[in-house]
C-alpha cells in the first residue's frame, strides 16, 4: 500500500471520529433549547411590611408582656426561657414594648434575647399563620347516651375531641370531651357544624397574645379558663415553598431590625 493511500485512509479515519463525536457534543437546534436554563420568573416587589407598631394590644397583653420582659434579665435561667418563649408566643403585639426595652437594656444577654424574640416573631408572622390557634379539634355537641356530660338545657356546645400538644389549649388546662359553652361571657349559637364553624372562625379572627375566657362543661361540672392565645405550631403548617418563604423573610427583617431597633431607633 502506496504512503498516499495510507494517509488517505487515515484522514478518512480522523474526519468519521471527528463527526462520530460531534453527534455527541453539539446539540441540535431543539437540544440547545432544551439545555438552556429556564428563564427566571419577573422579580415582584414583596407586600409591604405592616407597621407592627400600631398593633392594639389591651391591658392584660401588656401586663403580660412587661412581666415577660422582667423575665428576661433574671438570674433563674428557666424563667429566662419561660419569658423568652412567652414572648414569642405574644409575638407582634409586643415590638413596642421590646423596642423601648431594647433601647433600655445595659445587659448583653437582654438585648440578645430581645433580638431573639423580634427575629423569630418576624419570621413567624411573615411565613407561618398570622391568626391565633388555640390546638383543639372539635364537633357538634350531641348528647345521645346517660353518660354525657351534662349542660344546661337550651345551651349549644361543641365537643373537644382532641387537644394538640405544644398548643394555648393543651396549657391551658383543656382535656378532650370537655364541651365549651361560652366564650367570653357569651354562649354559642348555632346548630350542628354551624356552632363548630362559629367558633372556629371566632379563633381565627383574634391574633396571637390575645386573651380568651371558656366556660366549659366537664363530668365534675362547670370549669372557666382564662387563656392566652399561641399560633399555629411550624410542624402543622403547609410546608409548600416554606423555605423560600422563609429565606425571603429572613432578608427582609435584617432591613427591618436596623430602621426599627438601630441604637438611634430604639425608644
Amino acid at each position: 500500500m502506496s504512503s498516499d493511500t495510507t494517509r488517505s485512509i487515515l484522514r478518512a479515519i480522523s474526519i468519521a471520529g471527528a463527526l462520530y463525536l460531534a453527534q455527541w457534543s453539539i446539540p441540535s437546534p431543539h437540544q440547545a433549547l432544551a439545555q438552556q436554563p429556564p428563564a427566571e420568573p419577573p422579580e415582584t416587589e414583596p407586600p409591604p411590611l405592616e407597621d407592627f407598631f400600631s398593633h392594639a394590644v389591651d391591658e392584660r397583653m401588656a401586663s403580660d408582656v412587661e412581666r415577660m420582659i422582667s423575665q428576661l434579665g433574671s438570674p433563674d435561667y428557666g424563667e429566662r426561657e419561660a419569658g423568652t418563649e412567652g414572648l414569642i408566643e405574644i409575638g407582634t403585639p409586643a415590638f413596642t414594648r421590646l423596642r423601648k426595652a431594647y433601647g433600655e437594656a445595659d445587659d448583653l444577654e437582654v438585648r440578645l434575647r430581645i433580638e431573639r424574640v423580634v427575629h423569630t416573631a418576624f419570621l413567624d408572622h411573615e411565613v407561618y399563620s398570622r391568626h391565633a390557634f388555640l390546638g383543639i379539634s372539635l364537633g357538634p355537641y350531641m348528647p345521645r347516651t346517660e353518660q354525657a356530660i351534662e349542660v344546661p338545657p337550651g345551651t349549644v356546645g361543641v365537643v373537644i375531641t382532641n387537644v394538640i400538644p405544644n398548643t394555648a389549649a393543651l396549657r391551658a388546662g383543656l382535656q378532650k370531651e370537655d364541651v365549651i359553652i361560652e366564650v367570653d361571657g357569651r354562649r354559642l349559637t348555632g346548630t350542628g357544624p354551624e356552632s363548630v364553624n362559629t367558633f372556629s372562625q371566632g379563633i381565627a379572627a383574634r391574633r396571637p397574645g390575645t386573651h380568651m375566657l371558656l366556660v366549659v362543661m366537664r363530668a365534675d361540672g362547670r370549669h372557666e379558663y382564662d387563656i392566652t392565645l399561641g399560633r399555629c405550631p411550624r410542624e402543622r403548617v403547609q410546608q409548600t415553598r416554606i423555605r423560600e418563604k422563609y429565606e425571603a423573610a429572613g432578608k427582609r427583617f435584617a432591613e427591618w431590625w436596623s430602621k426599627n431597633f438601630a441604637p438611634s431607633s430604639a425608644r
